[in-house]
């Protein structure tokens, strides 16, 4: 069995509170037909609980992001992958049909790489070197 790192866990915290926001939000719209312009306030909120909980998008292609747009980037993300699978949501089942596909997509990359999946949580490309995911795959290549 292996433990998970206190930097998987971070994320995973950070994934299950932007979760509970959204949850919430689109449980409370479906019910009682909320504004849109509170929808998208809450989506900024889970964004942002994404990015302060531990989590978000903090590299983009080897160049580590200064915060200000680390956070701009990962609240426009979650806005963007929120309004992209509420667009399709109501064509029979592809929303659920899509989430399957990455579910079984994130699955696949979880068994190839040993369960071990701390590549995702590192948020430096140093962080990322050390991971026995990385060696791994460089090694491959």
């Amino acid at each position: 069995l292996v433990m998970p790192t206190a930097q998987f866990l971070a994320v995973l915290y950070a994934l299950a509170g932007a979760s509970f926001i959204l949850f919430f939000t689109g449980l409370y719209d479906d019910r009682f037909d909320m504004p849109s312009v509170i929808k998208l306030m809450l989506h900024i909120a889970a964004g942002a609980a994404l990015y302060f909980l531990g989590g978000g998008i903090r590299t983009i292609f080897d160049y580590t992001l200064p915060w200000y747009l680390a956070l701009g980037v990962t609240v426009c993300w979650t806005i963007g992958i929120v309004t992209a699978f509420n667009l399709i949501d109501g064509l029979d089942g592809l929303a659920a049909g899509l989430a399957s596909i990455s579910s079984i997509c994130f699955a696949a990359w979880i068994l190839i790489s040993g369960g071990k999946i701390e590549a995702y949580a590192a948020s430096t490309e140093e962080e990322l070197a050390k991971t026995e995911w990385h060696q791994t795959l460089k090694s491959l290549l």
